[in-house]
């Protein structure tokens, strides 16, 4: 299955891989260093920063992706930052948004429902989280299953 996945160099993402954050975010702060106005490199580096549980400069960044240009990974980095700081309501509401951008792309809408339905299990609501997860396997079980599957177990557990 194929998702709108950001453009990021080689280094950045094997540095993701080994869960070296610091190296990641170095990385992508290199790009915004060099003055480029990159939506994306924003968007990797909340999403670095989110992971490395710093939730206040993955908000931050998150919010100067979108300043540049509203985007699908835009509004999820923000999602999970606001949802990070237990802004769970703001999370929806700014997946939400991620709709407007994916111009109709199952595999994207696809996506953002997988992504809505971890903020709802965030949000305490795991048997509704556990529902709309089985339910987007039902509507096209063979696309990605397997991705909606380990989701699945990890809310289980």
């Amino acid at each position: 299955m194929q998702y709108p996945l950001l453009e990021i160099s080689a280094q950045t993402c094997n540095a993701w891989r080994r869960e070296d954050f610091k190296k990641a975010e170095e990385t992508l702060s290199e790009v915004i260093a060099d003055g480029a106005k990159d939506q994306n490199a924003f968007a990797n580096r909340a999403l670095v920063r989110a992971r490395a549980l710093r939730w206040d400069a993955a908000l931050e960044d998150a919010q100067m992706s979108i300043n540049i240009l509203p985007s699908v990974i835009g509004y999820v980095a923000l999602s999970i930052a606001l949802s990070g700081q237990g802004n769970g309501e703001g999370a929806m509401q700014a997946l939400d948004l991620g709709f407007i951008d994916c111009n109709g792309d199952i595999n994207t809408v696809r996506l953002l429902l997988l992504v809505k339905s971890i903020i709802v299990f965030n949000n305490g609501r795991c048997g509704e989280s556990m529902t709309r997860i089985t339910d987007l396997i039902k509507a096209r079980p063979a696309n990605d299953a397997p991705l909606c599957h380990n989701v699945q177990v990890c809310i289980f557990v």
